[in-house]
C-alpha cells in the first residue's frame, strides 16, 4: 500500500463573494485539517515504505529477543497502529473532502455566475454577480426581487457625506425644537437679522435693558409728567435742593412765623421768588426721597439716569416694543443660535429674490418632483453634442451640433429625425474617376434614386445609409456620370386628421337621415331645415324610342325625335354663318357643304386634308 496521498486544499473560500467572513473559517478548518493528515502521512512514513512493508530500523535491537510471541506482538501492535493512523488519515481526509463537497455544492447551488442583467430564480439567497454594475446580488424570495450587497456610488456617497457630518446632524436632531421656533418666527428672525448690531448691542447691556423694562411704567412717568429738562434742572442745582431739603423744618418755621417773616423783608424779592415755586418746592417735597435717590445716583461717577438719558432715544424703541423685546429675552437661546448663524442668515437674505422665485414657481416645482422619472427618462433619451453619444439605446435623440440636425438610433445606427433634403427634391451629378464607387449626395435613407450613365440602378446595386454617401456596389469606369436624385420626406401641415374631420362634420347617422326603410329608388331632399326622400318623376318608356332625345312641357316628359331633315313640312333650310373667324380643320375622310359667299378673315386658315371636300355652292 503506497503513501497516503497529501491533502491540499484546492479552493479559498474567502474570495468567494459575499462569503469572506465564512470562507475564511472554511479555509481555517481545513487547513487545520490539512496539518494533522500531513502530522499523520509523516509518522506512516517513519514505519512504512511507500511499497507498503514495514519500514527499516522500525523494530529495533530490544524488540529483537528470543520471546517470539512478544516480537509478534510487538509486529501485530505496530502494525495495528498504522493501520489505525491510516484509516484514521483516510477518514479525516474524506471528512474534509466531503465537507468542502457539501459546502461548494451549497455554494454552487446559490452561487448562479456572472450576468450582465438579473436571472430568474425562486431561490431565497441566491447570488449573481452582476457585470453592468460591478456588483454581487442577492435573491429575496419574500419579495421576489434582486437587492444589492453593496450601496450604489452615489449611496456611498451620501453615506460618507451623512458619516462625515453625523456630529452636525446629530446637533441639529438635538435642536429640532429650536429650529421649529425659529421657522415659525422667520419674520422676526429676518428683522433681527436686518437688525442684528443694535440685538448685539441690547444683548451686551442686557442687564440694565431687563431693570428698565422692569421699571418702564416709572421711566415712562418721569419722561412724560416731570420732563426730563426739570430733573436735569433739579440734578444741576442738587446742592441747593438737598440744602433745603435738609432744613425744610427751618423752612416751614420761617413761614409760620409772620414777624420772623417781616423781619426778613430785606430779601422779600427772594422770598418771592420762593413763593413763586411753592408748587415746584412741593413736588420736591413729595418726591424729596426719589429726588434723593436720583441725587445719589447722579453724584455716582457713572450714573445710570445719565447712560439712561443719553440714549433716551433707544429707551423709548425698547419701551414701545417691550413685547417684542421679553419675546426676544425668552427666546434668547434661539436668537443666540440666530446670531452664530448669522451667516446663513444673510445668506438667505440676499438669495431672496431666487428663494421668492422658487416659492413663486413652487407648482412647476412640484410637478416636475411629480414627473421627475418623466425629466430623468427625457434627460437619459435626449443629448447634444458634436460627436454621437456612446452606448445609445434604440429610440434616444441627439442634436448633431456640428451638423445642426436632429437624429435618431434606430439600433444600428444613427439616422436623421427629419429630412435631410431641403425642400421637396434634391439632385447632384458626379463624373466618375477610374474604379470609383463612394459618391456624396444629400439624402434621407430609401428616398433617392441613383442613375449610372441614365439607367437607373436597383437598390440592391449600391449602399446608401448614412444620409451623406452612396457606395456602389461595382466601381464606375472613368467618365461614367452618376446621378443621385433625392426626395425630401415631410409630413403635411394642412389637413384634417380624422379626429380633427370627426369633430368638424357631422356624422351620417339616424340623426341627420331620414329612415330609408320603404324609400328605394328616392333620392334625399330638403327644405332648409329637414331632410326627407322625394320621388324622381317616371321617364316616359324607352321602347321603341331610340335615338330620340328626352324634353317636356313642364308638366309631363316625353321622347321627341331630333329633325335633321330639311325637306320637311315644317324645315325649308339651314343657317350657317358666312364668317370664318377661327382655324378650323374638316375632318379626315369628310366632306363640308356651305351656301353662299364664305369670307375667311386674315390669319385664319381651313384646313381640308388630301381625303376630304369642301363644297361651296
Amino acid at each position: 500500500m503506497a503513501q497516503p496521498v497529501q491533502y491540499v486544499r484546492q479552493q479559498d473560500f474567502a474570495d468567494l463573494p459575499d462569503f469572506n467572513a465564512e470562507g475564511t473559517e472554511i479555509n481555517r478548518e481545513l487547513d487545520n485539517l490539512a496539518t494533522t493528515t500531513d502530522e499523520v502521512r509523516v509518522n506512516i512514513a517513519l514505519i512504512q515504505k511507500d511499497d507498503g512493508t514495514i519500514a527499516n530500523d522500525t523494530i529495533g535491537e530490544d524488540q529483537m529477543k528470543y520471546e517470539v510471541f512478544g516480537v509478534i506482538q510487538n509486529d501485530r501492535t505496530l502494525a495495528e497502529t498504522a493501520r489505525v493512523g491510516s484509516e484514521l488519515a483516510q477518514s479525516l481526509s474524506e471528512t474534509a473532502k466531503t465537507s468542502a463537497e457539501a459546502t461548494l455544492a451549497d455554494f454552487t447551488s446559490k452561487y448562479l455566475g456572472t450576468f450582465s442583467s438579473s436571472p430568474s430564480t425562486t431561490t431565497d439567497g441566491a447570488l449573481f454577480f452582476n457585470t453592468s454594475d460591478d456588483v454581487l446580488m442577492v435573491y429575496d424570495a419574500n419579495n421576489s426581487t434582486w437587492k444589492r450587497t453593496t450601496p450604489t456610488t452615489v449611496d456611498q456617497a451620501h453615506i460618507d457625506t451623512v458619516g462625515a457630518n453625523i456630529a452636525d446632524i446629530q446637533a441639529v436632531s438635538g435642536d429640532l425644537s429650536n429650529i421649529d421656533l425659529v421657522s415659525t418666527n422667520i419674520a422676526d428672525v429676518r428683522n433681527v437679522g436686518g437688525s442684528i448690531a443694535d440685538v448685539i448691542a441690547v444683548s451686551a447691556d442686557l442687564t440694565k435693558v431687563q431693570t428698565v423694562a422692569t421699571n418702564i411704567a416709572d421711566v415712562t412717568t418721569v419722561a412724560n409728567t416731570y420732563n426730563l429738562a426739570k430733573i436735569v434742572a433739579v440734578a444741576t442745582d442738587i446742592v441747593n435742593v438737598n440744602t433745603v431739603g435738609q432744613n425744610i423744618t427751618s423752612v416751614t418755621n420761617v413761614a409760620n412765623i409772620d414777624s420772623e417773616v417781616q423781619a426778613v423783608s430785606n430779601i422779600a424779592s427772594d422770598v418771592t421768588a420762593v413763593a413763586n415755586i411753592s408748587t415746584d418746592i412741593q413736588d420736591v417735597q413729595d418726591k424729596l426721597a426719589q429726588i434723593q435717590t436720583t441725587a445719589n445716583d447722579l453724584n455716582e461717577s457713572t450714573s445710570e439716569i445719565e447712560t439712561v438719558a443719553n440714549a433716551i432715544a433707544n429707551v423709548d424703541i425698547v419701551g414701545a416694543g417691550i413685547t417684542n423685546v421679553n419675546s426676544v429675552a425668552s427666546s434668547i437661546a434661539n436668537v443666540n443660535s440666530v446670531a452664530t448663524n448669522i451667516t446663513n442668515i444673510n445668506a438667505v437674505n440676499t438669495n431672496e429674490t431666487n428663494i421668492n422665485a422658487v416659492n413663486t414657481n413652487e407648482a412647476n416645482i412640484n410637478t416636475v418632483a411629480s414627473n421627475l422619472t418623466d425629466v430623468n427618462s427625457f434627460a437619459e433619451t435626449y443629448s447634444t453634442g458634436a460627436t454621437a453619444p456612446t452606448s445609445p439605446t434604440t429610440g434616444d435623440l441627439w442634436f448633431d451640433s456640428s451638423a445642426s440636425t436632429m437624429k435618431v438610433y434606430t439600433g444600428t445606427g444613427w439616422n436623421n429625425a427629419g429630412s435631410s433634403v431641403n425642400g421637396i427634391e434634391n439632385s447632384v451629378e458626379h463624373s466618375a474617376t477610374a474604379g470609383q464607387t463612394s459618391f456624396t449626395a444629400t439624402y434621407d435613407a430609401g428616398f433617392l434614386q441613383v442613375f449610372l450613365n441614365g439607367i437607373r440602378l436597383d437598390a440592391s446595386d449600391y449602399t446608401a445609409t448614412d444620409g451623406s454617401n452612396v457606395i456602389l456596389d461595382t466601381g464606375a469606369t472613368v467618365g461614367d456620370t452618376l446621378f443621385i436624385h433625392s426626395f425630401g420626406t415631410f409630413i403635411l401641415a394642412d389637413h384634417y386628421t380624422k379626429t380633427a374631420s370627426d369633430a368638424r362634420y357631422m356624422d351620417i347617422n339616424a340623426e341627420t337621415l331620414p329612415s330609408q326603410t320603404g324609400h328605394s329608388g328616392k333620392y334625399l331632399n330638403t327644405d332648409g331645415s329637414s331632410a326627407s326622400w322625394t320621388n324622381v318623376d317616371a321617364l316616359p318608356t324607352q321602347t321603341g324610342n331610340a335615338g330620340k332625345y328626352l324634353t317636356t312641357d313642364a308638366t309631363n316628359p316625353s321622347w321627341e325625335t331630333l329633325d335633321t331633315d330639311a325637306n320637311s313640312t315644317t324645315k325649308f333650310g339651314y343657317e350657317h354663318a358666312n364668317v370664318v373667324s377661327s382655324d378650323y380643320t374638316i375632318g379626315t375622310n369628310n366632306n363640308m357643304v356651305s351656301a353662299g359667299e364664305i369670307t375667311i378673315n386674315s390669319g385664319i386658315s381651313v384646313t381640308v386634308p388630301s381625303t376630304s371636300t369642301w363644297t361651296i355652292v
